[in-house]
């Protein structure tokens, strides 16, 4: 399953020895996992440590392997899973669901692993209609103010920034308002995109393409409104029911 397996474990639990108080659990994950690896991919894992109190975050290289590794005691993790349950953030659940579980003194790797491919099965949290709203006026907003050069920029490098952010923006609209799983991981979310809104995506990105080209945020706009006309609605009125700018 992954390569070199004898020499990444021995690095993994040289690793654990030196930076981890009491090692309940070792879970791998990432594209070691899912092997497309490159010569600058990192070893994703995830640590289960129960003297930990806070939670941390390391990286360092044992033997060649640049190892960035979460460390939590059980509790910590298992809350940040059930967290992300209730807020359709999709990291814990992917990640927990699909890691190699390389240690497991107690099965609460197992546990949370299950707990994981239960909490994908049943999907996201329908996405209250308020937020959808709230995405919406940001949206257009962010685009009628494309027109204007002290919210866009006074060089290309000004307006490649304004109009990344609004490409990104466009991409969280699309997922928000088909009630897909909140990515905050680029990868995950670009995977998303690309299975299920593929031709969208891909249009996405020509326009970007074109701005670099001509340099005009007028027909850039334009353009990303004529693609997210499939999804939203340009009316500058708020609907109802409206957001709130208070929690």
């Amino acid at each position: 399953m992954i390569d070199k397996q004898e020499d990444l474990t021995s690095a993994i639990v040289y690793f654990c020895k030196m930076h981890c108080k009491q090692t309940k659990g070792i879970m791998v994950y990432g594209s070691f996992i899912e092997k497309n690896t490159t010569d600058y991919s990192d070893v994703d894992i995830f640590v289960i440590d129960e003297g930990e109190i806070e939670g941390k975050k390391i990286q360092k290289i044992i033997n060649k392997f640049p190892i960035q590794a979460n460390i939590a005691s059980f509790r910590m993790v298992l809350n940040s899973l059930m967290r992300s349950e209730k807020q359709g953030d999709f990291f814990y659940p992917k990640v927990l669901s699909t890691a190699y579980i390389l240690f497991d003194e107690y099965g609460l790797c197992s546990y949370l692993k299950k707990r994981a491919n239960k909490i994908i099965a049943n999907g996201p949290p329908m996405v209250e209609p308020n937020k959808v709203e709230h995405c919406r006026l940001a949206l257009c907003n962010y685009l009628n103010d494309g027109g204007n050069i002290k919210y866009v920029g006074e060089n290309l490098s000004e307006n490649i920034i304004w109009a990344s952010r609004a490409i990104m923006m466009c991409h969280d609209y699309i997922l928000l308002n088909g009630n897909h799983w909140k990515c905050t991981n680029t990868k995950a979310k670009k995977d998303l995109l690309k299975l299920y809104y593929n031709d969208s995506y891909t249009q996405l990105n020509e326009i970007l393409n074109t701005l670099l080209i001509d340099n005009n945020c007028f027909a850039f706009a334009s353009a990303l409104k004529d693609v997210m006309g499939t999804f939203m609605s340009f009316d500058w009125n708020s609907k109802s029911p409206h957001h709130s700018i208070l929690k």
